[in-house]
């Protein structure tokens, strides 16, 4: 089981990508895929 929030801050200029998964591996391979599809 894994998840991905996006978030715009309502105080900054930025995104911020939230993920969890089962290891850590895949929590920063989802984080890798959303830095790519926000062109991060």
């Amino acid at each position: 089981e894994q998840w991905l929030m996006i978030r715009a801050s309502g105080t900054e200029p930025v995104l911020r990508c939230y993920a969890e998964s089962r290891t850590l591996e895949g929590a920063r391979k989802i984080l890798d895929t959303c830095r790519k599809a926000i062109g991060a």
